[in-house]
């Protein structure tokens, strides 16, 4: 009988490393996850009329940076799928297998040279899980400071100060779902005032190859994709915050634990991009040659 219990063991290590191997360890990991339905990017909606309207307030310099970004997305998601891959695979592998809250990579990702900072985890309904992007003050424009620190934060230095910037939802095909923000207690940031963190989206950089040099650029070129809506997102984060803040003090709004997310929207990159297309061609701007 005991010999019969360590052939079984040894037997399901055997099928366990197996598995691991053939599906990859976040695959795999997926049969211990809950069985809750994921969003689709390709279930996305936008009214491309209104978004047509939003980008086209904004100049041809920005229309065209916002361009480029996105063209850059789009070559990196074509090289991935070839292989079967996507930015959040990349991300993960050799992570061990997803779990709620953590952070992956387990310390974060953070360039000492641009202050840049995110994180990928999971712990929300209906996606697969969310990055949430960040700025250290190192990294912000001179003379730009927080209205409010953390109360961690003893040192109010270039890296212990930081600002949350935008969090990015994905589905499990490694596409966006949504863009979103969060209250000041989510993150334990430092509380910046919305035209100051509207300054910090473009300075967003990760120019380093850990963990995955593709979700690196992905992220970084995401964020002067969408400008226009996170530039959005941000302020309307602030007028949430000061809304419930009429019953409370801004502080205790800002540590209140019903208020989670502040602002959200649905984003699509093929909508984005045709959108931005259209604007370029009726403007006559001129494409740079990849």
């Amino acid at each position: 009988m005991k010999r019969l219990r360590v052939i079984l063991l040894t037997n399901g290590l055997g099928l366990l490393v197996l598995l691991l191997i053939l599906f990859g360890s976040q695959s795999f990991s997926n049969f211990f996850r809950p069985t809750e339905k994921i969003a689709s990017h390709r279930l996305v909606s936008i009214d491309k009329t209104e978004l047509k309207e939003k980008l086209m307030l904004y100049s041809d310099d920005r229309l065209l940076k916002m361009f480029l970004a996105g063209r850059e997305i789009l070559e990196w998601n074509r090289v991935l799928e070839k292989s079967g891959s996507h930015v959040v695979n990349e991300l993960l592998k050799g992570q061990g297998m997803l779990s709620s809250m953590d952070h992956y990579p387990r310390n974060d990702v953070y360039d000492k040279d641009t202050y840049a900072q995110y994180y990928y985890h999971a712990h929300r309904k209906g996606e697969h899980g969310h990055f949430h992007l960040f700025l250290r003050q190192g990294g912000m424009p001179q003379g730009v400071l927080p209205q409010f620190y953390d109360e961690r934060n003893d040192t109010m230095s270039d890296r212990d100060t930081f600002s949350h910037l935008v969090a990015i939802s994905m589905d499990d095909e490694g596409y966006p779902l949504k863009l979103f923000t969060t209250n000041r207690w989510v993150t334990g940031e430092d509380w910046y005032q919305s035209k100051d963190v509207c300054q910090m989206v473009d300075l967003f950089q990760i120019e380093h190859t850990h963990p995955s040099w593709v979700t690196n650029k992905w992220l970084s070129c995401m964020l002067r994709l969408f400008y226009p809506q996170i530039s959005e997102l941000i302020l309307e984060r602030e007028q949430a915050l000061m809304a419930n803040s009429q019953s409370l003090t801004l502080v205790d709004a800002m540590e209140d634990y019903n208020l989670d997310v502040l602002s959200e929207l649905e984003i699509s990159i093929d909508a984005q991009m045709e959108v931005l297309k259209e604007l370029i061609n009726e403007r006559g701007i001129e494409i740079p040659r990849p």
